[in-house]
């Protein structure tokens, strides 16, 4: 069993988490009207969440087991037998959504593709020994990075 931790760009991130929700606060703030004393008001309450959603990303592992990748992140769980790996190949694909997000917290990740058109996006530390124990189990992966 080997555990992988994932990276994290947590400064870039948490700037840009609330860079955008003061774009997006200050949007709804001229359209609805409000008085413009809020805009001052939105990072005080909004700082804490963003540093809560972070610390989530911080707890992101990747588990290779067997013939399994057992990938962890928050409330996401998926099983991956490391057998159904076709191919894995760098993303760099910086407004990463969804469960992307969640599962590769960096912005520079690689994507697993796996069954027919199934994939995911993580993120190791290490991502050469992480490749490697995987091309161990399967070695009809396709690498491009």
């Amino acid at each position: 069993m080997k555990l992988y931790k994932a990276k994290t760009n947590f400064k870039s991130n948490f700037i840009i988490q609330l860079s955008a929700m003061m774009i997006f606060s200050v949007a709804i703030i001229i359209i609805q009207d409000f008085p413009w004393f809020l805009i001052l008001i939105v990072p005080i309450f909004m700082a804490p969440l963003l540093w809560g959603l972070s610390q989530i990303h911080k707890n992101v592992t990747y588990i290779i087991s067997g013939e399994n990748l057992f990938v962890s992140a928050a409330f996401i769980n998926r099983i991956i037998d490391v057998k159904t790996i076709r191919k894995i190949e760098k993303s760099n694909n910086f407004i990463a959504t969804g469960t992307d997000r969640a599962t590769a917290p960096s912005s520079k990740a690689l994507e697993i593709l796996y069954n027919k058109y199934e994939t995911i996006k993580v993120s190791p530390e290490n991502e050469s020994d992480f490749i490697k124990d995987l091309l161990e189990i399967n070695p009809n992966i396709k690498v491009i990075i």
